[in-house]
């Protein structure tokens, strides 16, 4: 007779089983994954070719298939591109109701700027990986192989690599990337935080087109399992990051070229070939401002400007890169509090969560009940980026590198030459630190009383009038209302020095151009400060 508890135990697993197949869709027991149209591997893949894009497992399946035009028809800095919807004949918008697929749906891929050559190019590097990782059997609704890709970093929803192109870079060299590289950022759909949307992300890559906006090559998702969905976006590997560039220590003001007294070499040198620190700041500020104003001009606010998200190609080009929390004008945002999204207007951004450290404006730590300008904290976040080309540089010593200092007896006996203490720390390579003109290191409300330290802190709206509807409003901010104390230059030492030390008409230029813009755009009130298009002709003018 069989147990009671087994066979109840049966029952109710027979029941879980029933009701996640009906509820969540989920696999039934004792399912194997096969291709539902019963193809073979080629035919499907030949299928997808001929489709210009990875449509579905099923061939009767009808889905959104997004393939814009090659680069050929796409005017550089032209926004009125319009993707090309699959089902239709005539141009449309991307369609609101386009989603990524599940597990069920396959890998599915949208091109952006790949020719017809381009496109097989890469479906050969999708061959390459799927077949390495099946030996040749994998189905294409199987997961997407990433052996072959090289970890480059991450952010708070998304890890990016790098992975080998080993195919024609025609269109990877004309947008200034790495030669046989490309790179790939790979986005977990369940692990976004508002305002990530990769989604968005792609829309805007697909509409967006100006020089120093980082292009997108590809897009595709994939299924590895049924509570997984990854999107993947493919663009050029751009070599050089701000960063970087910051932390050298030769970056500073000095009347020869950047390389005449420097005899180390790092890669991001060769973007300083016959520059003066002046002339590479100049190119650098406009470029930065010129792409800003791009988009603003196309109703879209970045909200993440800082020198981890501005790169350089190999011909020295900057690029703007990660789209992943931009908003667009009209754009509705679900704010963690305070009203309902479809009330009030759709002029403002409403999630203050945004941006980076000391590069967030100073409203995004009060988190506006109305929301709040993003193009202005566009603007802020760009005077900080321009600031922190003339902030005091510091060294690093990593825990890595630290020497040790306990050598036992046993150990001084075996290794009698063992160099000293002193000896390892002149011999470990000195690293340096770019510092931010505000301090973000002890959390937003430090954050909050270095800003008012240099910038001062009102005690009426009428110098701050967007403070009426901060949490708390201005009226109960927890600080004593007071007039600066500090400069913004007294933070800048690099900025004094160069009036000294380099006299040439770009020096000159540089230190004029600083003088005028720093202090007009860190203004604690957004509506005071110039936008994209003020600070791009005041640059310029020089």
């Amino acid at each position: 007779m069989p147990n009671p508890l087994d066979k109840w135990r049966t029952d109710m697993n027979d029941k879980m089983d029933r009701w996640g197949e009906e509820h969540l869709h989920l696999r039934p027991k004792g399912y194997k994954s096969t291709y539902k149209g019963g193809s073979s591997y080629e035919e499907r893949l030949a299928q997808m070719r001929s489709g210009g894009g990875a449509m579905g497992a099923v061939s009767q399946q009808e889905r959104p298939r997004m393939v814009p035009p090659p680069p050929s028809s796409v005017a550089a800095g032209n926004s009125s591109f319009t993707p090309v919807h699959a089902t239709s004949a005539a141009p449309s918008a991307t369609p609101s109701s386009h989603t990524f697929p599940t597990a069920a749906n396959s890998t599915h891929i949208e091109f952006s700027r790949f020719t017809d050559a381009d496109k097989h190019a890469f479906f050969g590097l999708l061959d390459e990986y799927f077949l390495k990782r099946s030996g040749g059997t994998m189905c294409l609704d199987d997961p997407f192989d990433d052996t072959s890709m090289i970890l480059v970093g991450h952010g708070l929803c998304s890890v990016v690599y790098k992975a080998p192109w080993p195919l024609s870079s025609a269109l990877i060299l004309e947008d200034g990337g790495v030669p046989h590289w490309i790179c790939i950022k790979k986005v977990d759909l369940d692990a976004q935080n508002q305002p990530h949307d990769v989604e968005r992300e792609l829309r805007l890559l697909q509409r967006l087109r100006h020089k120093r906006l980082a292009q997108l090559l590809a897009a595709f998702t994939d299924a590895p399992d049924d509570f997984t969905t990854l999107s993947h976006l493919v663009m050029p590997l751009y070599p050089y990051k701000l960063t970087d560039i910051l932390n050298d220590p030769i970056l500073v003001p000095s009347a020869e070229t950047l390389l005449a007294s420097s005899t180390a070499r790092s890669p991001w040198h060769a973007l300083f070939d016959g520059q003066t620190f002046s002339s590479f700041v100049s190119s650098t500020l406009v470029q930065l401002a010129d792409v800003v104003a791009y988009l603003h001009s196309e109703q879209v606010a970045h909200r993440d400007i800082k020198p981890s998200n501005i790169m350089f190609g190999t011909d020295g080009t900057l690029k703007l890169i990660d789209l992943g929390v931009a908003w667009e004008r009209g754009q509705y945002e679900v704010p963690p509090f305070g009203l309902h999204p479809t009330e009030g207007s759709s002029d403002c951004a409403r999630i203050s969560d945004v941006g980076s450290g000391a590069f967030r404006a100073p409203e995004l730590l009060f988190a506006p009940q109305r929301g709040y300008n993003a193009f202005q904290a566009d603007i802020w976040s760009l005077g900080m980026v321009m600031a922190s080309f003339f902030s005091s540089l510091q060294e690093v010593c990593e825990e890595d590198d630290l020497p040790r200092n306990d050598f036992t007896s046993w150990e001084r006996s075996l290794f009698p030459d063992r160099p000293s203490h002193d000896e390892l720390r002149r011999w470990r390579p000195i690293k340096y630190e770019r510092d931010t003109l505000f301090d973000s290191s002890n959390g937003d409300i430090a954050l909050a009383c270095d800003f008012f330290k240099v910038l001062g802190l009102p005690d009426n709206l009428s110098a701050w009038p967007e403070a009426a509807h901060f949490q708390p409003p201005l009226e109960q901010f927890p600080f004593v209302h007071h007039a600066a104390t500090e400069t913004i230059w007294s933070r800048l030492p690099y900025w004094a020095s160069l009036a000294e030390i380099d006299g040439s008409a770009a020096g000159q230029a540089l230190y004029r151009v600083v003088e005028q813009c720093l202090p007009s755009i860190l203004q604690l009130s957004s509506s005071q400060r110039p936008s994209a298009h003020q600070v791009v002709e005041v640059l310029t003018s020089s």
